[in-house]
């Protein structure tokens, strides 16, 4: 039994074939446009299906809840951040100093380019926020980020 803290967020399924991952990825884009359109108090996976041109019922195969379906587009926004700053990190072609100044440069870009849906997914943060999915996606960036200063010793 989950309390309201700690909500399930985890997809109940991941798609096998390529029809089911593009129902995934048109319910992931409606989830987006809903979001940024309506904000995230008034969200539901009803308005995400009927934007998604989706029955409830396929959207339910895939997301238990509201909170599973903005944990996965955050999610997925943490992962291409932290895979774009990992790769910034990594590239030892340019020293320390300056792979920070890129870094911070990409980070702020990125912030910047998807400012409203940022805003959206932080007003829903609380629905998610204290699971553990999130916790461990959120360790796996600061991880990328420690690496690098531990190399560097910066």
């Amino acid at each position: 039994m989950s309390d309201k803290r700690n909500p399930r967020i985890s997809s109940r399924k991941q798609p096998q074939q390529a029809r089911s991952s593009e129902l995934v990825a048109s319910i992931l884009e409606a989830a987006v446009q809903v979001l940024a359109s309506e904000g995230a108090q008034r969200f539901t996976t009803a308005r995400v299906a009927e934007r998604a041109g989706v029955s409830i019922g396929s959207l339910y195969q895939y997301f238990p809840n509201k909170a599973a379906i903005l944990f996965r587009l955050q999610s997925d926004e943490w992962r291409r951040t932290t895979r774009l700053l990992g790769e910034i990190l990594e590239d030892t072609t340019r020293p320390p100093l300056a792979r920070l100044r890129r870094l911070v440069l990409a980070f702020v870009r990125s912030e910047c380019e998807e400012a409203a849906i940022r805003v959206a997914l932080s007003d829903a943060a609380p629905l998610y926020r204290d699971a553990d999915e999130a916790r461990e996606v959120k360790a796996e960036g600061a991880r990328v980020f420690q690496a690098f200063l531990l190399y560097t010793s910066l």
